[in-house]
């Protein structure tokens, strides 16, 4: 399982629980010394992660697997368009080609573009410009938009403790082991919800998911971190190539970088799976009805 560095919070205030509105510059240069020195070579990029692309095209990235997601408009397919904008991002990065595309916004697509997009991709990979093509799914319903008759390499899905919908009847790993395709995983913490101190939950958003004290009290018991076990959780799972690790600033990635890399214990995290969409999935979050902001 390979770390990926998931780069939202250089380029924007990302996460609902965030303390700073980005990493700043000294950090930044902190943070690519210490994946140099721990030999992490995979990030997680988009354009749509603010001004990040300005912010790390100062780095030598040509050594790094890049995974990058592409934006598809969700009404005008366009083939040159496309084209153009992966070519202008690879040259924006100083790079010639990347590991991984993704369709970032899978959801908002009609079947129809999704999979013109795909095939578009697929020619750019027919003449180097990127190793693996797929997409960045929710849930099982969009994946299933992709047509049978295109063959995709990687998967990006959301997975945590709460949101654990893709692990149902295993199908996720069926999937992966049937067609030989690459999982990675994302929103590991739930945009901070899994790590937040009990204290800064609003009294009703606790009494409405009490599946959220349930974790403050089985982690304490444990008498390990709600971080150790985030990270555990993931490691217990089968057939993961790659996990996107966010972060808040260069102590929570070297800490989460100490987590991954010890052994992992053996825990059942399967009574915490929660099927509300209104906790899971942050696009319904109203996040004035969560956290004490003080």
């Amino acid at each position: 399982m390979q770390i990926s560095l998931g780069t939202a919070k250089i380029g924007m205030n990302y996460g609902i629980t965030s303390r700073n509105k980005s990493i700043s510059n000294k950090d930044l240069s902190r943070v690519f010394s210490f994946l140099k020195k721990n030999k992490i070579k995979c990030l997680d990029i988009s354009p749509l992660y603010g001004n990040l692309f300005s912010r790390i095209k100062q780095f030598n990235l040509k050594n790094l697997k890049i995974t990058y997601k592409i934006y598809v408009d969700k009404k005008k397919f366009s083939k040159n368009k496309i084209y153009d904008q992966i070519i202008s991002d690879l040259s924006s990065l100083n790079l010639k080609k990347f590991e991984t595309i993704l369709i970032h916004n899978t959801h908002e697509v009609n079947k129809i573009k999704l999979n013109k997009t795909l095939l578009t991709i697929k020619q750019l990979k027919k003449i180097g410009l990127v190793k693996k093509v797929g997409v960045s799914i929710y849930d099982k319903k969009e994946y299933q938009k992709v047509s049978s008759k295109i063959k995709i390499d990687v998967i990006q899905v959301p997975l945590n403790v709460f949101d654990q919908r893709l692990l149902r009847n295993n199908w996720l790993f069926k999937e992966s082991k049937k067609k030989n395709i690459e999982i990675q995983v994302r929103s590991i913490f739930l945009q901070g919800i899994l790590l937040c101190n009990i204290k800064k939950f609003k009294k009703n958003f606790l009494i409405k998911y009490p599946v959220i004290m349930q974790w403050n009290e089985f982690c304490n018991n444990l008498s390990k971190s709600k971080l150790f076990n985030s990270i555990n959780f993931i490691k217990n799972q089968k057939y993961i190539k790659k996990i996107i690790i966010g972060f808040e600033d260069l102590n929570q990635l070297k800490e989460n970088y100490k987590i991954m890399k010890n052994s992992t214990k053996k825990v059942d995290y399967s009574n915490f799976s929660n099927k509300s969409l209104n906790l899971i999935d942050p696009r319904k979050w109203d996040n004035a009805k969560i956290l004490i902001h003080k």
